[in-house]
C-alpha cells in the first residue's frame, strides 16, 4: 500500500503508471487510485478510480504497451489478488513497458 501527496501547479495533468515486464511472466496489480482537489477533498477527479466500473478493460483509462503484448496486456482482475473489488493486472511474458494513464 502506497500513498503520495503531490501538489499540482497546472490545471490539466496526466497520471501514468508504468509496468516493466520481462520474460519471467511478472504480474503487477494496481487497485484504488485517487486524485482529489485539496480545496474540495471529497471530490474525486478520476473516472473509475477503483476500476469497479470495468469488466475486461480499464474503463476511463488509456492503455499503451510497447512490443508484442498489445493493449490487452493490461486487464481487469476480480479475485483475491485485488485489494478490494476489481483491480488492474499488467502481465506480459516478453520484455515490454505497459502504461496505464488518465488525464
Amino acid at each position: 500500500l502506497y500513498r503520495f501527496n503531490i501538489t499540482a501547479n497546472l490545471t490539466r495533468h496526466t497520471i501514468m503508471f508504468g509496468f516493466q515486464t520481462d520474460d519471467s511472466s511478472d504480474e503487477y496489480y494496481l487497485d484504488t487510485v485517487s486524485v482529489t482537489n485539496v480545496l474540495t477533498p471529497g471530490t474525486e477527479l478520476l473516472t473509475n478510480p477503483g476500476f469497479e466500473s470495468s469488466s475486461s478493460s480499464a474503463t476511463g483509462w488509456s492503455v499503451w504497451c510497447s512490443g508484442s503484448c498489445g493493449s490487452d496486456a493490461i486487464g481487469i482482475r476480480t479475485d483475491s489478488k485485488c485489494f478490494s473489488g476489481n483491480c488492474v493486472e499488467a502481465e506480459c511474458s516478453t520484455n515490454n513497458i505497459e502504461t496505464l494513464a488518465q488525464s
